[in-house]
C-alpha cells in the first residue's frame, strides 16, 4: 500500500477479476484490424478474398476506385510502375502473333505512334491556348477543368484518366466547331 497526496493506492484482494477489462484490444482472428484514428477521419476497405469469379474481383476495385484517396494512391502505384525514357515511347505495339500482311501492321503501328501520350498534353494545352490568345484561367472555363489542373497539365504533371478524357472531348467539339466554319 502507498499513500500519495491523502490518496491510497493498493491490490484488490478480490482474486475474481474481470478478465474482459484489459487495456490491450483483443486480437481478432477474423482478419479485421483495429485502426486508432487519434481524431482523424480514416475508413478502412477490405477486399474480398472469396470473391466468386475474376468479375467480381473487378467489379470490387472499381467500386473502391471511386473514393478520391483510393484513386490517387492508384494512379501513383500506376505511375511508379510504368518506366519511362524522354527519347523513347513507353508503350510500344507488338504484333509478331497477328496474322496479318505486313502492310496492315504497318498501318496500325503508324497509327498508334500518332496518339497523344500524357506527357504531351503540356505542349499541347499551352500551344492551344497561345493560338487563341487565351489565358489559363480561361482555357480553365471553356474546357471544364480547374484552373490548378491546367496549370498542373503545362508543367507535364501526371493526369488522372477523367482530365484526359475531358481534354479530348474539349479538343473534338473544337475540332468539329472549325470544321463548320
Amino acid at each position: 500500500m502507498a499513500e500519495l497526496f491523502g490518496f491510497k493506492i493498493e491490490r484488490i484482494n478480490d482474486s475474481k477479476v474481470d478478465p474482459r477489462q484489459n487495456i490491450v484490444p483483443p486480437q481478432a482472428d477474423d482478419g479485421t484490424q483495429t485502426v486508432p484514428a487519434g481524431g482523424f477521419f480514416a475508413s478502412y476497405g477490405g477486399f474480398d478474398v472469396n470473391a466468386r469469379n475474376e468479375l467480381d474481383l473487378i467489379r470490387r476495385y472499381r467500386e473502391i476506385s471511386l473514393h478520391p484517396e483510393c484513386d490517387l494512391a492508384i494512379e501513383d502505384i500506376v505511375s511508379e510502375a510504368i518506366v519511362s525514357n524522354e527519347n523513347q515511347k513507353s508503350v510500344q505495339l507488338d504484333l509478331s502473333h497477328v496474322k496479318y500482311n505486313d502492310t496492315i501492321k504497318k498501318a496500325i503501328r503508324e497509327s498508334f505512334d500518332e496518339l497523344i501520350y500524357p506527357s504531351e498534353y503540356g505542349a499541347l494545352v499551352k500551344q492551344y491556348r497561345q493560338n487563341n490568345l487565351l489565358t489559363q484561367e480561361d482555357f480553365a472555363i471553356q474546357s471544364g477543368i480547374a484552373l490548378r489542373t491546367v496549370q498542373n497539365i503545362e508543367q507535364g504533371k501526371s493526369l488522372y484518366n477523367k482530365t484526359i478524357k475531358k481534354l479530348n472531348n474539349f479538343f473534338e467539339k473544337q475540332n468539329e466547331q472549325t470544321k463548320k466554319d
